[in-house]
């Protein structure tokens, strides 16, 4: 069976756990800073990004439950989530995982 998206094959081998400061849209235009862990999850260069926070945090970050990403030629290729605030926390997470060497 031939699959054409990168995103429908599941994506189970946990790699790491990152930490990283996301954006949180607040009210009254207050937007503030606040650290969110990811679990990683990687299949070659296939990329799951789960938040550890809940629905109504990620609702104010503007992230959705998972950031799937293909990573290639230190080049982020295609995302699920192409928002600003999404490609933000996948450049960022990209970052982190270079800093500890699993890219």
């Amino acid at each position: 069976m031939k699959v054409d998206s990168p995103f429908l094959v599941p994506i189970t081998n946990e790699i790491s756990l990152v930490t990283i400061p996301v954006e949180h849209f607040r009210s009254c235009r207050v937007i503030t800073n606040e650290n969110v862990s990811f679990r990683m999850f990687r299949d070659g260069d296939r990329f799951k990004a789960v938040p550890q926070i809940s629905a109504d945090e990620r609702r104010t970050a503007g992230i959705t439950e998972e950031l799937v990403f293909v990573y290639r030629s230190q080049v982020i290729t295609s995302a699920n989530n192409t928002s600003d605030e999404a490609m933000n926390v996948i450049k960022n997470i990209t970052l982190e995982l270079e800093a500890q060497e699993l890219l």
